[in-house]
């Protein structure tokens, strides 16, 4: 954040009463509110899922999701990627099952180049599809995955992007 201090005036006075002469300043500080000068610089870095089965969820995700295994087992977390994607979950055997949340189980929306290939891939690998890819009125074609636990991600592609 730049902060800036400016004299903009002086002022000499004498005193008449016989104390000493005085000399008035006036400042201006100026402090700038443009947040792109922060000094912390906000990255994304990846979602977050309580599961109450850290295997089973961590086998789905990568046998029907695609996606690696990044950290060894044990510790209670596993992070699982997918190109630019990012999943952290989470041994939380006592949590709220997300499918006991009804629309709030949606956890991420992924972009992708070619939603038909990339449900295609996902139905032969036998993952949870809740819904078709479909063209939207806002301009995406989207699908629904969902986890055995019932988490759900929307997959997208711009439509644009498909011609």
């Amino acid at each position: 954040m730049d902060r800036t201090a400016t004299v903009t005036d002086a002022k000499f006075r004498p005193e008449t009463d016989g104390g000493q002469p005085k000399i008035q300043l006036r400042t201006t500080i100026e402090l700038s509110t443009d947040m792109s000068e922060s000094i912390a610089k906000l990255r994304s870095f990846s979602f977050v899922l309580a599961v109450p089965d850290l295997k089973r969820s961590a086998s789905y995700f990568h046998d029907a999701l695609g996606f690696r295994l990044e950290w060894p087992e044990g510790s209670g977390w596993q992070l699982v990627s997918r190109g630019d994607v990012r999943i952290m979950i989470g041994h939380c055997p006592d949590a709220m099952l997300p499918s006991a949340t009804g629309d709030h189980s949606y956890f991420g929306y992924l972009n992708v180049d070619d939603a038909d290939a990339f449900h295609s891939e996902l139905v032969n690998r036998g993952a949870i599809i809740l819904q078709p890819p479909t063209d939207r009125a806002h301009g995406m074609r989207e699908f629904v995955i969902g986890t055995p636990d019932g988490h759900r991600m929307m997959v997208g592609q711009e439509l644009s992007a498909a011609n």
